[in-house]
């Protein structure tokens, strides 16, 4: 039937690799791209635009150290997961500390496991990171392609073999059903969504 527009999702993707539609761990393998959950659920520290200009989103802004040995990233501390529970900096430390535990399983983690001596909370709403050797470029680690993850969800599950069988995410969309035999996943908009103005 006919929707409104403005309560309508609609995802547009090429070809699926897979045909696994019940599957929303992006790390995993056979995850599957069309299902919605990256455009509908997950969301990054930053983007970058083709003209390389980045925006802020779940960050908002970093610092280094004058000798590039240390780096402060600052969150939002607003944010919330899409059951509703709030994205708090324990799920940042989480997050960092899973990537880096899970490096043979997470791409991401390789460059937190390689770089990072010791990551630490100051206050709510700021990440404090040491590195081993001086680094300038350690801000694009968490620009187009850093997933916070909700510890609730992910503690003690395996990157390679956990389903997120809820869809956790902090985006503005949280999993309704899927359906594998129609290939088709819905998706409703999230009234309680952090960023709705934006």
């Amino acid at each position: 039937g006919k929707l409104p527009r403005n309560e309508t999702f609609i995802v547009g993707h090429q070809v699926p690799g897979t045909d696994v539609w019940d599957n929303f761990n992006p790390f995993m393998p056979g995850f599957n791209s069309v299902t919605g959950y990256i455009n509908a659920v997950m969301e990054l520290p930053f983007y970058m635009d083709d003209n390389t200009v980045i925006y802020p989103w779940l960050a908002k802004e970093w610092a280094y150290s004058d000798d590039g040995t240390s780096f402060t990233l600052t969150i939002v501390d607003n944010a919330n997961w899409n059951d509703g529970s709030p994205l708090t900096i324990d799920d940042w430390l989480f997050t960092i500390d899973y990537y880096i535990k899970n490096a043979d399983k997470i791409g991401a983690g390789v460059a937190l496991s390689t770089t990072v001596e010791s990551v630490k909370a100051d206050g709510t709403d700021k990440l404090v990171f040491a590195f081993r050797e001086p680094s300038y470029r350690f801000h694009m680690t968490f620009v187009n392609g850093f997933y916070i993850l909700s510890k609730a969800v992910w503690e003690g599950q395996d990157p390679a073999e956990f389903k997120n069988p809820t869809a956790s995410g902090p985006g503005p969309y949280k999993l309704v059903s899927t359906n594998p035999e129609t290939r088709l996943v819905i998706w409703e908009r999230r009234d309680d969504y952090w960023n709705k103005d934006q």
